[in-house]
C-alpha cells in the first residue's frame, strides 16, 4: 500500500487529527532522512516539492541561499566565480521603489537578481562597462517579474528547470 492511500483510508475511517498527522509527519521525516543519504537528489526533488504545496512556486530563504550558493560562471579572465554577488541586503535596495507584481517575495528577486548576474556579467561589462550592474537589475526584474505570458513563480520554475 502506498502512503497517500494509507492516509486516505485512515480519513475515510475519521482517523485522522492534528495529532495523529504531525505523529505520521515526524515518521515519514525519519524515511526523509533515508532518503536524503541514499538520495540526496531525490529528497531535494521532493523537499521542494512539499515546499511548494505550501508556498506556491516561490522561494524563501533556505532554498534561496542554497540555489544562489550553487551558481557560478566564468569571468573575462577565465576565472570561475561562484555564489553570491548580492547580498539580500543589497537586494532590497536595488529594488527600492520599484514594482514586483504577483506573489513575489524578496527571495525571488534574491535568485532572480544573482541569477542575472552569473548568466550576463561578462557580456552586460563589455557592452555597458560602469553601468552593468544597473542594467543587470533592470533585465532580470523585466525577465523573471514583467512577463505577461509568464506563469506565477517563473524565477522557481526557471531554476528548477535548469537544476534537470
Amino acid at each position: 500500500m502506498r502512503y497517500k492511500e494509507l492516509m486516505k483510508d485512515y480519513h475515510s475511517k475519521g482517523m485522522v487529527s492534528e495529532k495523529k498527522m504531525w505523529g505520521a509527519i515526524g515518521e515519514l521525516d525519519e524515511a526523509m532522512e533515508c532518503l536524503k543519504e541514499k538520495d540526496p537528489e531525490k529528497y531535494d526533488e521532493a523537499i521542494r516539492d512539499l515546499h511548494e504545496v505550501f508556498c506556491g512556486p516561490h522561494y524563501n530563504e533556505c532554498f534561496a541561499r542554497e540555489d544562489v550558493a550553487g551558481m557560478h560562471h566564468k569571468n573575462a579572465k577565465g576565472e570561475v566565480i561562484k555564489g553570491e554577488h548580492w547580498n539580500i541586503e543589497q537586494v532590497t535596495s536595488a529594488i527600492k521603489g520599484m514594482s514586483i507584481p504577483g506573489n513575489t517575495n524578496i527571495w525571488d528577486v534574491y535568485v532572480a537578481l544573482n541569477a542575472n548576474w552569473h548568466d550576463k556579467n561578462v557580456k552586460f561589462l563589455e557592452w555597458f562597462n560602469a553601468d552593468a550592474d544597473k542594467k543587470i537589475i533592470e533585465d532580470a526584474i523585466i525577465f523573471y517579474f514583467m512577463d505577461a505570458d509568464a506563469p506565477d513563480g517563473k524565477v522557481w520554475l526557471y531554476m528548477d528547470a535548469m537544476d534537470d
